[in-house]
């Protein structure tokens, strides 16, 4: 009967606390929580289940291996690392690093050299 003391104690605690300093329905929560039956126990994992994994196939979408999409590493794409596309790193595209296309970096004008006017120094405390 000890422990049940200390959990009533303690409930009483926490119950006062969350209903301004009241145990007015501290019972009638009690008494409902004890009508429900408990869950069943739960069943000992005894093997982990078999792990496939898949093979990586050539295919379209994002983060594509090999394909189109967005992200493709070899393909064609917003993104694509090697291939056609917005932002194709060796490639044909808009915004292409090495190859053809609209602003790739050996076809684009540097941009302007000059620093912007200095600006009087302040004071310092």
């Amino acid at each position: 009967a000890q422990p049940k003391a200390v959990w009533n104690e303690s409930l009483t605690t926490w119950y006062k606390y969350r209903n301004s300093d009241q145990t007015t329905g501290l019972d009638q929560l009690i008494a409902g929580i004890l009508t429900k039956p408990l869950p069943p126990e739960p069943t000992p994992l005894t093997s982990l289940p078999p792990t496939a994994t898949p093979a990586a196939t050539p295919g379209n979408g994002v983060g594509a291996a090999s394909g189109n999409g967005i992200g493709a590493a070899n393909g064609t794409g917003i993104g694509a690392a090697n291939g056609t596309g917005i932002g194709a790193a060796n490639g044909t595209g808009i915004g292409a690093a090495s190859g053809k296309g609209t602003g790739t970096a050996g076809t684009t004008t540097p941009a302007s050299t000059t620093k912007p006017a200095t600006k009087p120094d302040r004071p310092r405390n």
